[in-house]
């Protein structure tokens, strides 16, 4: 069993390139070749439910294992009916066609009647709230981490080591924040962004859990962090999907600490309470009043 399951892992990886392959030499020949997904952002395809299982909405942020957690949701795509889009990748894809810069929650909360129904599909990681009429009739997954690990995360990864966007459209927004992040010290850059950004997504986010009227699931960074395999198992069981052996090969992939910290590594680190060690006693401080009723809600104090 467990060679067969090899053989269809290296078969699905070994089409995945080929695709890949074939979706780039049919670029450079200069056709445009789009997605069924891509052309739903585009509102050129309007799928239709094919079954009645409740959509799920998957909530984080960035700088909180949601690029591990958008291949656990993969995976609830290959084995259960449910279809996944990830619109941050797939707007961030057509950011071009769409001229969008980077408010790619607007063109979403915009066109929500096209691009979200509610069965059968799967949203995310979705890292910034969403207020389109009809939120709260979609089940929600919360996969939060303690913000203030999230802002000293943040400052190195957006002004230093994270991944240039290939689009040119975002490309000039993404290096005028990285200058102007360099040009910061880390506890002037967290005490900024506390109140412009971690704030109002954090306030949002209790906003969506306790006004919905589905359920709702709510996973903590620590959770991904001490027990990997509980944690997926978590997610699996929310979308109706039961797979242990799934769940313990997908952790092995998840590595979610790094021993060596590197400032130009997108992934850093991944430990907890770096807050307390990164940032001047003041700052600390300063942003557990700020937060204070965030830190609260959330179980992080």
């Amino acid at each position: 069993m467990i060679c067969f399951e090899k053989i269809v892992v290296s078969l699905q990886i070994a089409m995945h390139k080929l695709k890949t392959i074939i979706f780039l030499l049919m670029k450079f020949l200069g056709f445009e070749i789009l997605t069924k997904k891509q052309k739903r952002v585009l509102n050129r395809y309007n799928p239709k439910p094919k079954n009645h299982l409740d959509s799920i909405i998957f909530f984080t942020t960035h700088k909180a294992a949601s690029n591990f957690t958008n291949q656990v949701l993969k995976e609830i795509e290959q084995s259960s009916e449910f279809v996944l889009y990830d619109y941050g990748a797939l707007i961030g894809s057509l950011s071009e066609k769409l001229c969008i810069t980077n408010k790619f929650e607007e063109y979403l909360n915009e066109n929500s009647n096209t691009l979200f129904q509610l069965y059968g599909e799967i949203y995310g990681p979705q890292r910034m709230p969403l207020n389109f009429e009809g939120i709260n009739h979609y089940k929600k997954i919360f996969f939060l981490r303690d913000p203030r690990d999230v802002l000293v995360s943040a400052y190195y990864s957006f002004g230093f080591s994270h991944i240039k966007p290939n689009s040119s459209t975002l490309l000039g927004t993404f290096l005028k924040d990285r200058e102007k992040i360099q040009n910061q010290t880390i506890d002037e850059f967290v005490l900024q962004q506390a109140n412009k950004w971690i704030k109002p997504v954090y306030t949002e986010y209790k906003s969506l859990r306790q006004n919905t009227s589905q359920d709702t699931l709510y996973l903590k960074y620590n959770d991904y962090v001490q027990d990997t395999v509980g944690f997926i198992n978590s997610v699996f069981n929310f979308a109706g999907l039961e797979n242990k052996e799934l769940a313990e090969r997908l952790s092995l992939t998840a590595n979610p600490i790094t021993k060596l910290e590197k400032k130009d590594n997108h992934k850093r680190s991944g430990k907890n309470n770096q807050w307390k060690t990164h940032l001047t006693q003041s700052t600390q401080d300063m942003l557990n009043v700020e937060l204070k009723h965030i830190l609260e809600y959330w179980e992080f104090i």
